[in-house]
Order: C-alpha cells, then structure tokens, then sequence
C-alpha cells in the first residue's frame, strides 16, 4: 500500500510539474504579442521623420542636447559607433520600445556603410550594392518599419540585368541576375570547360538550397543561448555547430575560395577560374586565405540580381535612426567613448563620452551597453582597462584579445578616389545618356594570390593594380530628385598594402594635411586610380569632372577607429569561426557585442549580427525561447527573421 501511495505521489508530481512546463511554453509561445508602438508612431508622423532625416544623422554631441534628450526619462540601452551592426541592434531594441542612444565619433552616422558631402557631392564609402537577397530584404523592412526602399541595380543586357563586369586582361565577362545566365555565360566564353562548370553550379546552387541556409542560420543563433555561454559549455555550442546543426555551413567556412576552384577541377590561376573568384574583393580577403563560405556566400546574394537603397547608401543609417528617435531614443556624432561605467557589483551600467573641441567627459547611464567597434578593439580598449575593477574581466580580455589575433588576421584595407562631375545638356548624347550603373572589377592578371603577394612586395604602384569602378549616382533612384540630372558621381577603389601609409600612421589628420610627402603620396594615388580604373571604365567622362578626393587607410582609421584601415573588421579566414570570443557577450555583465565580427562580413552580416545581438539583450536566450525559436521579431506579431 505504502509503495502504490509513493508511485501515485510521484505521479502526480510528474503530472503537476508537465502541467506547470506545459502552461510555460503556452505562456511564452501564445502570451500576449508587444505592442509596436514605435512602428505606429512613425507611420503616423512619416513626414516629420523623413524630412529630419539627414539633419538626425550629423546631430553633434553637446552636454546640453543630452540633457535634453533625457528629459523623458534615462536610456535603457547605449550603443558605441553607428556601423550597420549597432543601427541594427538600436532598430531592433526601438521596435521593442527601448530608448537607445546611438554614439559616433566620426561626424556622420553609418559606420562603414556613412557617406560623406563634398564640394556639393554625395560620396558612399562602403555600400555599392546589395543582393536581391530576401532574408536581407526582410530585416531592412524590419529594422526601418517599411522605411526603406531598395530600388533594382544593373546595366540593361541582351541576358538581363547586369550588376558586374569581371575583366580580367583584355576581357570582360558579364554577371547578369540568374544562375543560368551566369552558368551559361561561362560556357558560352569557356566551351571547352563545361563539365567543370557544371560541377561549379552544382555546388553553387547547394549553397543556395534551403538545407544549407537553415545550417548557416543554426550556426549563428548558436550564439544565443545564454546556457552555451556558460564555461563548461562551450564545448557543446561549438559540437553542435561544428556537427548536428550548423555542421554544412562549418565545413564549407573550412575550405578556402581556391578550394572551390579544386573541387570542380579547375586550375587555381586560370582564366575560368579568375571569373568565378571575380568577386573577391566583396570577401574582404585573397583566395587562399578567405572561406570558401564567404566567396559563395557573395555569389550567392547576388545571383538573383542586385538592388541599391533609394536615397542611397545613406539611406540606411538614416531610416533606421529615425526608428531609434521614434521610440524616444538619440543618436550623436563627434561622440567619442573612452571607458565603461561600472557599479558596485562590477556591472556595467553606462559610458564616459568626449564630444569634440576638448569637452569635458560626460557620463552617460544605461542598464545595458552594446559596443559595435570590433570584438577586439572592444576588449582592449574598454574591458582590457578595466584591471582594478574587475581583474578577472580585464584578464579575460588580454587572453580574447590574443585569441582573435591569432584566429583571423585583418581584412583588407582600400584606397579610395571619389570623384564628381557635371555634364552639360549640350554634351555629347552617348555621355550624357550614360546610364550605367553596373560595377566594374579589373584584374592584371587571372591568378589573384599571386597577384597580391607580388604587390605587397613591390614598391607602391610598381605593378598593375586591381579596380573597382562605379558610379553611385547613377544607382541611386533618387539622385536627380535631391542633387539634379547634371550632377554624377565615380568612386575608383583599390586595395592598399599598410606599408604604404605606415609612415604616416602616428600623424593626425592636420598633421597629415601639412605632410608634403604624403601629399606626394595622394597625388600619385590619384593619377593611378584614374589611370587604371577610372579611364578603362569611363574614359568619355573626364572633360566633365569638377572635384576629386583621395581617401587612404589613415582616412578610415580615422572615421571608423580602425587599425590598419581594414574595411570588413576581423579576415573570414577558415580559423576565424570557431573563436570563442566573436560572440554578443562578454564576461562584462550588461555590455555586449555586435557588427561584423560577431557574425559574418559587409552590410548584411552586419544587421544580422545587429539582429542577433538584440535577441541576447532582449533576454531571448533563455530555454524556453530557445525551445520554441522565439525572437524579436515573432514577439511583434511578425515572421522570424532567423
């Protein structure tokens, strides 16, 4: 009897205890969806957020209009740098009504992804193009509430529309949207290569299979469970991204770009194989060190054709900050972070801020902060100093720090040419008629390493360089609304070995400004740019150029607090994405990560990140929204973006 009793007690705990887990998952599964207060408030005072727009994007840092932007209350979360992966994240937070504060210190908002006016001209700087992408379509509409437009991209063709032209010597090959025109351009110009570039397709279009991108998804939201975080589990989240879930998209990050070339048994170095590498530049690396996940990763979100965001590539900082204001929140620019606020308890709990002109520091609070500086630049300049306060977090931060060193080197650094013209009614018809608004990559030659290896050990301009040639005014939907008809703009683009700026690095701007040597330096680049680029693409348009502007590796390290002007954050180099530390925490409690390091490189893998990011600081890192693949955006009433 006293047995039957015992079973029947645990019984009924078993049942009381399902009950209870039952009506926890219903609970979090059905509960109550949040209110999208800050969609509606933008929808219904539109015009007042998009006339603001630009204004909002250079809004200067003073103690003053911070104090005025804390009158409705303090910040719920702080935000170092405005790249896509801290707008992002701020977006996000705002669609769940946090009042963020958004801090740059360069004089625009945007990070990578700002523009810049000069002498009456819009530059973009990082944005060239996106893919006609729908999961990256799908969280620009999220993150900016329908704000943003994306206006198709591409050169009218004979095969479609043409987003770039790979010429490599003295051919060109065309990138029309599709698969199949991409397959079939490459038999049409290699016809004795067919069943290689068969097999190409074939292990493109597995990338491109739903399999593969649910792997590339798992791998990432990996990053999310709290419990994964935990020391001794660490084991199992890189287990399960190395095998069960995210084990495609890991054996593909393993492989290089000139592993995909072997794999289909085409020669590293060919001609064929320099056109299925033409896009290398998108992946921050050369060919034998970048992951082959990266290369076909670029192939892929631009097979289906190419867009460009109406108002351009400002447009999206821009929109996303006006979803950031209207649930209360601020950003500031000329807004430079210098150390972590922390309480009693060794929490973060804020940061110390310098605006320009030597301002005093000023404290701002908030219960959670998001750096989108880089992971390692994160953790050396604002955990590592943190040794009398937290020694074990600081300690931690001299080991991640060398830890990312070691497991993926820097990415590529560009030097830049931006020019502006103004082309008359009475010009020629074939000039002023130009519309087109595809890119242009040019190789010297078809073996790229070999190319670059060559080229860092050679005197600057010794050797034929590669180019990237576009017009960003001529992508933009709305240029001629906002800047006229007459007006255009090119941006020339090459890659720039450190060593040549290294000997200006320790000069400041000013200093720089006064250099005759680097002077020199910027005179040659220009005449090289135009020479190499700019003249092969647009030899037509030269009478008509009003302005030109250098931009080198120094300019980035001093817009975007870079190191050596690196331009995707941390290399996507097969090492890379088993580090520990390119992760949204910290052993800091209430700071986090986000931006390209702690997903993947350019625009997109940085909102995603952005995205990610939220989700752990939105507390959906706990079981049971893990269990039901519960996030911000399903929270809303919306479909997941993950």
């Amino acid at each position: 009897m006293l047995l039957l009793q015992c079973c029947s007690a645990n019984a009924v705990g078993a049942a009381l205890l399902l009950a209870w887990a039952v009506f926890r998952l219903a609970h979090f599964r059905f509960g109550k969806r949040k209110a999208d207060t800050t969609a509606e408030r933008l929808r219904a005072e539109d015009a007042a957020y998009t006339e603001g727009e630009e204004k909002n994007a250079r809004f200067r840092f003073t103690a003053g209009r911070l104090a005025r932007a804390l009158e409705g209350g303090p910040f719920d979360a702080v935000f170092v740098g405005s790249g896509p992966g801290s707008m992002a994240c701020a977006a996000s937070m705002a669609r769940l009504g946090w009042k963020c504060c958004v801090l740059e210190q360069g004089e625009q908002l945007g990070g990578g992804a700002h523009v810049f006016s000069e002498a009456g001209y819009e530059f973009e700087t990082g944005v060239h193009y996106l893919g006609k992408d729908k999961a990256m379509c799908g969280l620009l509409d999220f993150l900016s509430c329908g704000r943003l437009q994306l206006a198709p991209l591409g050169t009218d063709t004979p095969s479609g529309k043409m987003y770039d032209s790979i010429v490599v010597g003295e051919h060109a090959y065309p990138f029309c949207e599709g698969l199949d025109n991409l397959l079939a351009m490459l038999k049409q110009r290699f016809p004795e290569d067919h069943a290689k570039i068969e097999r190409f397709g074939a292990l493109l279009a597995d990338k491109l299979a739903k399999p593969y991108q649910q792997s590339a998804a798992d791998f990432f939201r990996l990053k999310v469970p709290y419990i994964l975080e935990v020391a001794p589990l660490r084991w199992l989240r890189r287990l399960l991204q190395r095998t069960v879930m995210g084990g495609a998209y890991y054996r593909c990050t393993q492989m290089t770009s000139e592993d995909i070339l072997r794999r289909c048994g085409i020669e590293v170095g060919s001609q064929l194989g320099a056109v299925i590498l033409g896009q290398y530049g998108d992946a921050g690396m050369r060919p034998d060190k970048c992951s082959a996940m990266m290369h076909l990763g670029v192939m892929g979100h631009y097979i289906d054709g190419s867009c460009y965001p109406v108002g351009g590539s400002g447009a999206v900082p821009r929109k996303l900050n006006s979803v950031v204001l209207a649930a209360g929140g601020r950003s500031f620019v000329q807004a430079r972070v210098t150390s972590l606020l922390l309480d009693a308890s060794g929490g973060c709990t804020g940061v110390r801020v310098v605006g320009s002109g030597g301002a005093e520091p000023v404290e701002i609070k908030a219960g959670v902060v998001v750096s989108g500086t880089g992971a390692l630049r994160s953790y050396r300049d604002l955990v590592a100093p943190l040794k009398s306060q937290l020694p074990r977090a600081a300690r931690h931060a001299e080991a991640a720090v060398k830890r990312i060193e070691a497991a993926a080197e820097l990415s590529v650094a560009f030097i830049f040419l931006f020019v502006g013209l103004d082309v008359p009614e009475d010009a020629p018809e074939p000039v002023r008629e130009d519309r087109r608004n595809h890119n242009t990559w040019i190789y010297p030659e078809p073996d790229f390493t070999r190319m670059e290896v060559a080229i860092e050990a050679a005197e600057p301009w010794s050797r034929p360089m590669p180019m990237f040639v576009a017009s960003g005014s001529a992508k933009d939907a709305a240029w001629a609304s906002k800047h006229g008809e007459r007006k255009k703009t090119v941006v020339v683009i090459s890659q720039c070995p450190w060593a040549w700026v290294a000997p200006w690095a320790e000069l400041s701007h000013e200093q720089r400004a006064n250099d005759a040597g680097y002077a020199a330096f910027k005179a040659r680049v220009k005449d090289e740019l135009m020479e190499q680029g700019f003249r092969k693409v647009f030899p037509k348009l030269e009478p008509y150029i009003k302005h030109t502007s250098v931009g080198t590796p120094l300019s980035t390290n001093d817009f975007l607090a870079t190191d050596q002007g690196e331009c995707y954050g941390r290399g996507a180099t097969p090492t890379r994405w088993m580090c520990p530390d390119l992760s949204p925490y910290t052993p800091v409690r209430n700071f986090f990560l986000t931006g390209q390091d702690v997903c993947t490189l350019g625009l997109t893998g940085a909102i995603a990140s952005g995205y990610l990011t939220a989700n752990v600081v939105a507390g959906y890192g706990g079981w049971e929204n893990v269990i039901l693949q519960r996030e911000v955006c399903v929270d809303l009433g919306l479909k997941p973006a993950f």
